[in-house]
């Protein structure tokens, strides 16, 4: 899989009837190949951060292994002011903090989250992640629910505050 940060972005975007034009956006370009058994997957976090200065995106995730053990894998990637670093495992804490009840899936979903992402190579990150809109589905790729949400970020990197937008697309186990 891979991801390109920071992609500039131009053109028509056109939701439902209305159009926006869009001149120096940023944005990213995400892939990812290989198949999941979501039967397996016990946590699912994705999150993507635009901040003016830069990106940070990770990947939260807890695999059943057998009925006793499982596996985690936690690892982000922040791109600050053309700087690229690379967090792994016990470097990213995801904490949620305030909770609301989703009709659409009838279960209490968090809606405020602080990520902390501190490297060894010295990148200090402390974000607080609100969602703005959030919609739940199930079915589509897993009998859990899924909810994906629209966030306000603000956030304090490398001793520097900074405002941006992102995603979060959550496993609802």
């Amino acid at each position: 899989f891979y991801d390109i940060f920071m992609c500039d972005i131009s053109g028509k975007l056109t939701i439902s009837d209305a159009t926006y034009q869009l001149r120096n956006a940023k944005g990213f370009l995400h892939h990812f190949s290989g198949t999941l058994n979501m039967n397996t997957i016990k946590k699912w976090v994705w999150i993507n951060i635009q901040l003016p200065n830069g990106a940070i995106q990770a990947l939260l995730m807890d695999i059943k292994i057998s009925e006793t053990e499982k596996a985690s894998i936690n690892e982000g990637a922040i791109l600050i002011d053309n700087e690229f670093l690379h967090i792994l495992d016990n470097e990213i804490e995801f904490d949620p903090m305030d909770f609301r009840y989703n009709k659409d899936i009838g279960v209490d979903i968090p809606v405020e989250w602080q990520l902390k992402m501190n490297s060894e190579d010295g990148a200090n990150t402390n974000l607080t992640l609100k969602s703005t809109m959030e919609y739940g589905i199930t079915g589509a790729v897993s009998k859990k629910p899924i909810v994906e949400y629209i966030l306000d970020v603000t956030s304090e990197v490398n001793g520097k505050k900074v405002k941006g937008k992102g995603t979060i697309e959550l496993l609802v186990v």
